[in-house]
């Protein structure tokens, strides 16, 4: 039978390879409501300055629902802490083990985060039940308030990785004075069919436009999935003649591809 263990309000915790034979793990209990204060820990072997890895506690959002960042540190600026916090960011660590280069840091400054080609994915919200650090600059206590609810509690705050694999190709055409792209791209959960996520029907307005078909209807972007091999049908309307280019602009992965070729019906 699998352990059971009381999770104390506002407390961090460490989990890896948990649950059952699935990765499941359940809880249970009442949400966590009102105003809570969690106790901080702090060992006074030097000032901060001379030791700044002192001081360090795992907390965690006790509440359902997320907490802002700017609200949590207003709430506790009379604690004794430092204004910044380190949230784990997994970055796929399934494929390589996770270090302490992993942890996305945010203080009133910024965010160290850079991994989404350079644009952040920290909103400022803290998730419901997320765990992240703050160093403590003496024994102290920080306050969590139903006041600090933030604007987001979606599950890209979590920073894991699903590892599902997409591959975009995204092709330009280009008639000397006009460009207009389309995107054709694979991913492991998509269908060669109609999918919501990854098809988008193309606009049927403008002198020039550029497009994928699926079951004869223009796309702007059609997803397939990973393993797809036929061709895929391809179309242009243009206003007036000329000569027209296609180009590829942006491949984040070809490992699937022999050949990548255009075959031309007129």
């Amino acid at each position: 039978a699998l352990s059971q263990t009381e999770m104390a309000i506002g407390q961090g915790y460490f989990s890896a390879f948990t649950g059952d034979l699935n990765g499941l793990v359940e809880f249970s209990g009442t949400p966590n409501f009102g105003v809570l204060n969690v106790d901080l820990s702090f060992t006074d072997h030097a000032p901060v300055d001379e030791a700044p890895f002192e001081g360090f506690n795992l907390v965690s959002n006790p509440y359902t629902h997320s907490v802002s960042y700017s609200s949590f540190m207003t709430g506790n600026s009379g604690a004794s802490i430092s204004g910044s916090i380190y949230l784990w960011d997994d970055d796929n660590s399934e494929t390589g083990r996770g270090d302490n280069a992993d942890y996305l840091v945010v203080n009133a400054m910024g965010n160290t985060d850079s991994r989404n080609n350079g644009l952040s994915k920290w909103d400022g919200n803290i998730r419901s039940g997320q765990g992240f650090f703050v160093q403590a600059t003496a024994s102290s206590t920080i306050t969590f308030d139903p006041a600090m609810i933030g604007s987001s509690n979606s599950d890209g705050g979590f920073f894991r990785s699903d590892e599902l694999n997409v591959m975009p190709l995204k092709l330009i055409l280009d008639d000397g004075f006009d460009k207009k792209a389309t995107i054709v791209g694979f991913a492991d959960n998509a269908s060669d069919g109609l999918d919501s996520e990854y098809d988008a029907p193309l606009l049927s307005e403008g002198n020039l436009r550029f497009y994928s078909l699926l079951s004869d209807r223009a796309y702007a972007i059609q997803g397939l999935s990973s393993g797809y091999s036929n061709e895929i049908p391809m179309g242009f309307i243009a206003s007036q003649d000329g000569e027209f280019s296609i180009s590829i602009n942006q491949v984040e992965s070809t490992e699937s591809f022999a050949v990548i070729f255009l075959k031309d019906l007129a």
